[in-house]
């Protein structure tokens, strides 16, 4: 058995592994086939972390140091062989100890949402900031560990996390930076700090968000930057906007637009497409 040098780890849940295999320390298998990721050979992690993104942590799981064959195969943190010996059984505590600040900082930055199952005694603010490079994992962020510079990062990637700023950082800038990466964050601004120019700024990113601007804010600059954005934002020009340049603007965008031309306007078209 030509197995690697280094060890590698490997969580069994309490039904067993693919087809209700069970292993015990002490065990040498071999496999006479070819290792391929997800389909055959023996699996396991060289970061512990990464176990837990594959099995969740249950009552009955058990918890192997192994050592695989020579013959590996790697992908995205998994490894795998047509050889596998099981070296050593711990705790779930005893593998978690072994989990490095490194390991953190390489899981979330692939798979922020993984913030929840960090070691406490390795969640800090490097490890969330890395998180949140994403932008929807930012939800997944302890409030006690939430920065500015973390909410900025996040909604200048996906603008609706919006809704996960708390309001201690929540002010214009904040507001702009989110509304600039996607206009339905408007949705999430506080109805204190919105303004004009936020909702202008919102439909011409997104037509549509024109259903989120309110009566105080409406007015024909709006209308018409919503309609040129996306043509379908004609269903939400409020009657009192609607016109002929409003209605010509929409189809010009998209022709499936006619749909919400009044009837009075359809033949002031007609002379215009």
């Amino acid at each position: 058995m030509m197995l690697a040098e280094h060890f590698f780890f490997k969580i069994q849940p309490p039904e067993g592994c693919i087809k209700g295999t069970f292993f015990e320390v002490g065990d040498k298998l071999k496999l006479d086939l070819k290792p391929d990721i997800c389909h055959s050979g023996f699996h396991a992690c060289k970061s512990p972390l990464r176990c837990f993104m594959i099995y969740p942590k249950l009552k009955g799981n058990k918890y192997f140091k192994v050592r695989l064959g020579e013959n590996l195969v790697e992908k995205d943190g998994k490894c795998c062989s047509d050889e596998m010996e099981v070296f050593e059984e711990m705790t779930e505590s005893e593998m978690l100890s072994l989990v490095t600040k490194q390991d953190c900082l390489s899981v979330v930055a692939e798979h922020g949402y993984f913030l929840e199952n960090i070691p406490e005694d390795l969640l800090d603010k490097d490890v969330c900031l890395k998180a949140v490079e994403d932008g929807f994992s930012l939800g997944y962020v302890p409030e006690n560990l939430l920065s500015r510079k973390m909410c900025l990062k996040a909604v200048r990637k996906v603008g609706t996390v919006l809704c996960n700023v708390p309001e201690e950082f929540m002010d214009k800038t904040m507001c702009f930076e989110a509304i600039k990466q996607n206009g339905h964050a408007l949705e999430f601004v506080p109805r204190k700090l919105v303004s004009g120019e936020m909702c202008l700024k919102a439909v011409t990113n997104n037509g549509t968000a024109l259903r989120l601007v309110s009566k105080k804010f409406m007015s024909d600059e709006i209308c018409l930057e919503a309609v040129k954005n996306n043509g379908i934002a004609l269903e939400f020009v409020p009657e009192l906007f609607i016109n002929k340049n409003v209605c010509l603007e929409a189809v010009k965008q998209n022709v499936r637009a006619f749909r919400f031309v009044p009837s009075k306007w359809l033949g002031a078209l007609d002379s215009k497409l």
